[in-house]
């Protein structure tokens, strides 16, 4: 009998119950309340109550994958880690006094960590799949409904369990930088985002042996500020100039160019990422989205455990980047739209609201 066996019943209860619908411009509107003596107990109460319908619910899609994703064992072992860590919350009553909301904050810390290698798991176990013909490129798309729903609720728990562990930090409501509240930053500087990206794909390339150096061929053009979760910024921007920098690398043109231009519009920050690279050829345009397409895909056994936002990873190969991308642009009510022509280059757009 499976260890998780007893507790599959109180899952199907919480599955039944209804989370508390989270959007960005809630987290904009909380952090106002950040200033309340009692914001961390009631944000242990909420978390308490939210996190096992979140975890139940993630059992439940995982048991749900299609075309024996739901049996490999790379989703065994996420799936375990959502079973222990929904045990661990209903085994315990609601924290009441500072000692046992310390206890909480260190057991929601634990089990954000011990999901953090998901993306990479699941990839894994997808490619899996793929190389041993389990699954074509026609089950894609049905493939892509459920990830993305599994990636997309993920997203929301892991910046839920982020701001709960800011509210711990020292600084969390410090008046000394009135731009940061939590985790989220009212004004991040997306040049310096752009400067952050550059100089740790430069370390890629260094670690990978790539003859280039993104200094020479990268161009910044115009400026912008906003309110976004920096992290979540940085990852969509490094997805998307690693991106560039492969394409660029692959193409035969001597003179190697990639344009950014930042335009703050009425309602958006509008950024424009241009490469001269190999472009992407007209019937791929769509699978770029599909977690399971890459245009130099990695041997599964090459995927180690990673957390999220590492830069210990390959230029290109695990075939995520743009559809976590996405997911995450969708939770600040953002766009991307990408145009290319094959042999001549790729332009990216992205709107990135800005919640004035």
């Amino acid at each position: 009998m499976n260890k998780f066996s007893k507790i599959y019943n109180k899952i199907f209860d919480f599955t039944l119950e209804k989370t508390t619908s989270l959007k960005f411009s809630h987290l904009l509107n909380s952090t106002k309340k950040m200033s309340n003596p009692n914001i961390i107990k009631l944000s242990t109460s909420h978390l308490y109550k939210e996190m096992p319908i979140r975890f139940a619910q993630r059992i439940k899609d995982l048991n749900m994958f299609p075309y024996g994703l739901n049996h490999n064992h790379n989703v065994n072992i996420i799936r375990d880690w959502y079973l222990t860590s929904f045990e661990e919350l209903v085994s315990k009553p609601e924290p009441k006094t500072p000692q046992e909301v310390q206890q909480f904050k260190t057991q929601i810390s634990n089990i954000y960590l011990r999901h953090s290698p998901t993306i990479l798991t699941l990839t894994r176990g997808l490619f899996e799949l793929k190389e041993s013909g389990l699954i074509s490129e026609t089950d894609d798309k049905q493939i892509q409904i459920f990830l993305d729903k599994f990636h997309s609720s993920r997203t929301e728990i892991r910046i839920l369990i982020e701001h709960y562990l800011s509210l711990f930090e020292p600084n969390c409501n410090s008046k000394s930088n009135l731009n940061v509240s939590g985790i989220i930053n009212y004004n991040t500087n997306i040049n310096e985002v752009f400067d952050k990206v550059i100089s740790n794909i430069n370390l890629i390339c260094e670690r990978t042996n790539y003859p280039i150096y993104l200094e020479d061929i990268v161009k910044v053009q115009g400026v912008g500020r906003l309110p976004i979760i920096d992290n979540y910024l940085y990852y969509i921007l490094f997805e998307l100039v690693k991106n560039s920098t492969q394409a660029v690398i692959t193409s035969n043109k001597k003179d190697k160019i990639i344009k950014i231009n930042i335009m703050d519009l009425e309602d958006y920050i509008y950024i424009k990422i241009f490469d001269n690279g190999i472009g992407i050829k007209e019937e791929n345009l769509e699978k770029i989205w599909f977690y399971s397409y890459s245009t130099n895909p990695i041997e599964p056994q090459k995927i180690i455990e990673q957390e999220d936002f590492s830069t210990n990873t390959p230029l290109s190969g695990f075939g995520y980047g743009l559809p976590i991308s996405k997911i995450y642009l969708n939770f600040f009510s953002s766009i991307i739209r990408i145009d290319s022509i094959y042999n001549e280059g790729t332009q990216v757009n992205l709107f990135v609201k800005k919640f004035n």
